[in-house]
């Protein structure tokens, strides 16, 4: 993650000796569509379909590209139409899916309940589930708690932000992923558990501090991320501001180990910062650009 040219030159290697096996698809589809080549990502994952219907990496990077080119209606149907099949799938990949077909709803400005329909009862109910990745469900339902919170939809995410804060501060979750961290730490700060939120982040620079040198050098961008997480979950967006700086771009982030879509959440978080903390001309600057890469994407506008 992180690293689709890299992930891309190894399936490449592999791919002449594996054509009829629908895998090699999905794991091509995927550096492929996060380096930008949307028609050859979509080509890949149709590709492993049709080897195999309930691919489930080829269906989950399908959606992507629908997802990146706003085509919403699309990939929800899509999606929906593959649901069955996923009850085969880990915790991370069923509720993954799940979170790509909430966030599709929410962008595509569709009724609140249909995306709070897919937290309760698609995304949190793996929770019930003996063999539960619980870390990989709280990934996916606090990230998209975070785009409804950024959205307006303050009392709805902090609801159900209030049933999770007891596992949320068991440190027994902490620095599973990167972004989890990331999330946990805004959901922390945002429900006034300002202790334990600053815990973890001391927790997190010192992890860093025990990293070598280069990697040391790599993972500065990911604190300032994670600061800037806890001050945003305070409500100090002038903080936030001054943490990252005026050029804050989330894909210039990856290292966290997260897709564009995923990481595209903290640019959402840095839209309302900028326009929150009196910067509305570099605001409207950044939009501009962004609605020229996705006009179909309502929240930009």
């Amino acid at each position: 993650m992180g690293k689709p040219d890299l992930s891309l030159k190894f399936v490449q290697q592999v791919l002449p000796k594996n054509q009829d096996q629908n895998f090699i698809y999905g794991m091509l589809a995927f550096p492929l569509l996060e380096l930008g080549r949307m028609d050859e990502a979509e080509r890949a994952a149709r590709r492993g379909l049709a080897i195999n219907k309930n691919d489930f990496w080829s269906q989950h990077n399908l959606c992507h590209v629908f997802q990146q080119e706003c085509r919403f209606r699309e990939a929800t149907e899509f999606m929906e139409s593959c649901s069955p099949s996923w009850e085969a799938c880990t915790s991370f990949l069923l509720t993954h899916n799940w979170w790509h077909v909430a966030v599709c709803y929410l962008e595509a400005e569709s009724p609140l309940c249909k995306v709070l329909e897919i937290y309760d009862h698609n995304i949190m109910k793996e929770l019930e589930k003996s063999d539960c990745e619980t870390a990989e469900v709280y990934l996916n339902g606090l990230g998209l708690l975070l785009r409804l919170f950024i959205r307006g939809h303050i009392d709805s995410a902090k609801e159900r932000l209030t049933t999770l804060l007891d596992a949320l501060k068991n440190e027994s979750i902490w620095h599973v992923e990167w972004l989890l961290d990331l999330l946990i730490l805004w959901a922390l700060s945002s429900m006034g558990e300002l202790k334990s939120a600053h815990n973890m982040l001391e927790s997190l620079k010192s992890r860093v501090r025990l990293m070598d040198r280069n990697r040391q050098q790599a993972m500065q961008k990911a604190i300032k991320l994670a600061e800037a997480a806890y001050e945003y979950g305070k409500g100090d967006h002038m903080k936030v501001y001054d943490t990252l700086g005026p050029d804050f771009d989330a894909l210039g982030y990856k290292m966290i180990g997260a897709s564009d879509e995923q990481v595209d959440v903290f640019n959402e978080v840095w839209y309302t910062v900028l326009i929150n903390a009196g910067e509305t001309s570099k605001a409207i600057e950044i939009l501009g650009k962004q609605i020229r890469k996705r006009e179909g994407a309502p929240f930009l506008w």
